[in-house]
C-alpha cells in the first residue's frame, strides 16, 4: 500500500509536480491544508491508477482521476464553473465532498449538460454539496442515486421545490441536511412516510408550518434532528419528548414555538455518541431551543434527567423563576445560555461544581444580587456575560480567577466601587 500524506504540515503552494506520475502504486493522497493552485487534471492524476483517496481539504485543486472512491475538496478555495470537470469519469466514486466551496457555476451543470454523469456515480453513497454559493435547480438525476446515505445540500442558493416524491428511491438514506429559500422549497405532507430511517436530519427555514412534522414519529433511530427556523408555533407534541430518550441532538431554535417544558424531560442518560457534522459537541447531549416563545419554570429536575448535556440554549424565550439547582449535576456541561429570559433571584454559588464550563451566558434577565465567588471557578470559562440584569456591589475579587476569559460583559447592571487594580493584571 503506497501513502504520501503532505498535509497538515506547512503551506506548500505553486502546481503540483507532474513528479507524482511517478507514484503509480499510490492509494492514499492528501494534500489538504495548502496553497495548491489549479486544476488537477488527468495529466496530473490520471496515471495514479490504484488511487483511492484523495484530500484537498482547505486547497485550490479538483481532480479527474478515474479511479478515486473519495474526494474531499471541502473548505476550499475553488472558484468558476466547475462544468469542465469530467464527473462521469469518476465511476468508483463513493464519497463526494465538495462544502464550503466557491463554486459559482449552476449546479445543473454538473447533471444538466452531462446528465448523465451523476447517474453513472452509481457507487456514490455521500454527496455533500453543502455550503458552496451553487445555485440554480437541483438535477433530478441526484435522486437517483440509490446507493447515497448521506445527502448535504443546505446554504445554497437552489431554486425550485422538491416534494416527497423526490425522495421515493432513497432507501438508504441515514443522514440528510437541506435548507430552503425564497426560491427553493420542500413540501413534506404531515402523513408523509418516509422510504427511510434517518439517523441525522437538518432543515432550516423551510416554512413547514404550525406544526413538528409527524412524519418525523416514522424515524426511529434518530440522533440528530435539527429543525431550526421553520415557522413552528404550536407547542412541541408528547411524542417529540418520547423520541428525546434516543436524540443527542435536538435543535429547535429560530421558532415561534410556546408553552412549557413538561417537568419529566426524558433525554439519554448514558453516554453515547453521534455524529453531527456541524457542532464539536459530538460526545454528550446538545439542546437548543432558543429563540422560541417558550414560557413558564425551567423544569427543576432538569439535570437531574439530562445529565449528559454538554450544551442547554433557552436563550431568547420568556422563562420565568430562578436557575435550577439540579443543572449542578451535569458534570460536562459546556455551553449554558439562558440569556434573553425572564428569570429572577440570584446568580446561584455553585459553579464550582461544573469544571467543564466554557461558556456562561445570564444576560437580559431579572437577575439580583451580588456576583457570586464559585463563578470563575470553571478554568476553561472563557466567556461571561451578566450584563442587563439588576447586580449591584463591588466587582469581587474572585473574578480574578477567570484567566482564560475572552470575554466579559457586566454592562447595564447597578455595579458600584471602583475598578480595582487587578483587573488589568489578572485579566
Amino acid at each position: 500500500m503506497g501513502y504520501l500524506i503532505s498535509g497538515n504540515l506547512t503551506c506548500l503552494g505553486g502546481k503540483i509536480s507532474p513528479a507524482l506520475l511517478d507514484l503509480q502504486h499510490l492509494e492514499y493522497l492528501d494534500l489538504g491544508e495548502n496553497d495548491f493552485q489549479g486544476l488537477a487534471t488527468p495529466t496530473f492524476l490520471g496515471s495514479l491508477e490504484k488511487l483511492q483517496y484523495l484530500n484537498l481539504t482547505h486547497s485550490s485543486l479538483v481532480s479527474n482521476a478515474t479511479t478515486l472512491e473519495t474526494l474531499d475538496i471541502a473548505i476550499s478555495n475553488i472558484e468558476g464553473s466547475i462544468s469542465n470537470v469530467e464527473w462521469g469519469k469518476l465511476c468508483n466514486l463513493q464519497d463526494l465532498y465538495l462544502t464550503q466551496n466557491k463554486l459559482n457555476g449552476d449546479i445543473s451543470r454538473i447533471s444538466g449538460t452531462i446528465p448523465t454523469s451523476i447517474e453513472q456515480l452509481s457507487r456514490l453513497e455521500i454527496l455533500d454539496l453543502g455550503q458552496s454559493q451553487l445555485k440554480g435547480a437541483l438535477p433530478e438525476s441526484i435522486f437517483n442515486l440509490t446507493e447515497l446515505t448521506q445527502l448535504f445540500l443546505a446554504t445554497n442558493d437552489w431554486e425550485g421545490n422538491l416534494s416527497q416524491n423526490d425522495f421515493a428511491r432513497l432507501h438508504q438514506l441515514k443522514f440528510l441536511a437541506i435548507s430552503c429559500g425564497e426560491r427553493f422549497s420542500v413540501n413534506l405532507s404531515s402523513e408523509w412516510i418516509p422510504p427511510f430511517s434517518l439517523t441525522y436530519i437538518e432543515i432550516r427555514k423551510c416554512a413547514f408550518g404550525s406544526k413538528l412534522p409527524t412524519w418525523l414519529k416514522t424515524q426511529k433511530q434518530l440522533h440528530t434532528n435539527i429543525l431550526s427556523n421553520d415557522s413552528i408555533s404550536d407547542p412541541i407534541p408528547p411524542w417529540l419528548w418520547t423520541m428525546c430518550s434516543q436524540l443527542q441532538f435536538l435543535d429547535l431554535s429560530d421558532n415561534e414555538i410556546g408553552g412549557n417544558l413538561p417537568r419529566l424531560v426524558n433525554f439519554p442518560s448514558s453516554q453515547s455518541r453521534t455524529v453531527d457534522f456541524y457542532s464539536s459537541y459530538s460526545d454528550g447531549v446538545v439542546v437548543d431551543l432558543s429563540s422560541n416563545s417558550f414560557h413558564g419554570l425551567i423544569p427543576i429536575n432538569i439535570g437531574h434527567v439530562m445529565t449528559k448535556l454538554q450544551v442547554l440554549d433557552l436563550s431568547g424565550n420568556t422563562f420565568t423563576g430562578s436557575i435550577p439547582y439540579s443543572i449542578t449535576r451535569v458534570k460536562q456541561l459546556m455551553r449554558l445560555d439562558l440569556s434573553d429570559n425572564h428569570l429572577s433571584g440570584k446568580i446561584p454559588d455553585w459553579w464550582a461544581d461544573l469544571q467543564q464550563l466554557h461558556v456562561i451566558d445570564l444576560s437580559g434577565n431579572n437577575l439580583s444580587g451580588g456576583i457570586p465567588p464559585s463563578l470563575c471557578s470553571p478554568p476553561s470559562l472563557f466567556w461571561l456575560r451578566l450584563s442587563r440584569n439588576n447586580l449591584f456591589g463591588e466587582l469581587p475579587k474572585s473574578l480574578s480567577n477567570c484567566k482564560s476569559l475572552l470575554t466579559l460583559d457586566i454592562g447595564e447592571n447597578k455595579i458600584s466601587g471602583t475598578i480595582p487594580e487587578w483587573f488589568g493584571e489578572s485579566l
